[in-house]
Formats: C-alpha cells, structure tokens, sequence
C-alpha cells in the first residue's frame, strides 16, 4: 500500500517516514490534493526546504500560479498575508511558525 492510499484510507492524517529520496514530498501533495477542497494548504518544515516545496507544488500543481503560492520568509510577512481563496498553498519554516506561537501566548 502506497503513502497516499494510506492516508487517504485514514483520512489525511498520516506521518510520512520513508527514507530520503523516495518521494514523501509528492506522497504528501498528492495527498494534499486529495482533500483540495478543505484547502488552504498549510506547509510546515524547514525554511532551508522553502524553495524546494515551492518548486514542488508548481510541478505537480501547474494549475496554481506561482503567485499564488506563498512563501513566509520571515515573521513580518505573517502581517502581509491574507489567504483569501481557498487554493492557495502557504509555506511556514519550523522557525516562524515556532515564533508566531511564542507572541500569541
């Protein structure tokens, strides 16, 4: 059973553990696709992996336009984002999302 069958089985809610080069990063969009009308999509990782899922959802998703795919450098531009329809994808690092928790508490 694939990643994506597996998570579609338990709805979305999986953690993807292959090893590197096996393609988490397309198991996690084609499953992120699957549930597209509960969109927008939030990504969380490490901001040295920013430009890499932006490079990744523009090849699998050619419908979404690179302006539309959002890409938080750094906690300055929370305040500049609005996710007014539903499909855009939004990427956050470990680090501002982290940040962000921190000042809300």
């Amino acid at each position: 059973m694939s990643g994506v069958e597996f998570g579609a089985n338990h709805h979305g809610r999986v953690l993807i553990c292959d090893e590197m080069g096996v393609g988490k990063s397309v198991q996690a969009l084609a499953l992120c696709y699957i549930y597209k009308e509960d969109w927008p999509l939030l990504i969380v990782a490490p901001s040295s992996l920013k430009l890499l899922w932006r490079d990744e959802i523009r090849k699998w998703f050619p419908i979404i336009h690179e302006r539309d795919i959002k890409v938080v450098q750094s906690s300055k531009d929370l305040s500049l984002i609005h996710i007014s329809e539903p499909t855009r994808p939004l990427y956050i690092s470990y680090a501002v999302f982290c940040l962000k928790k921190k000042k809300k508490k």
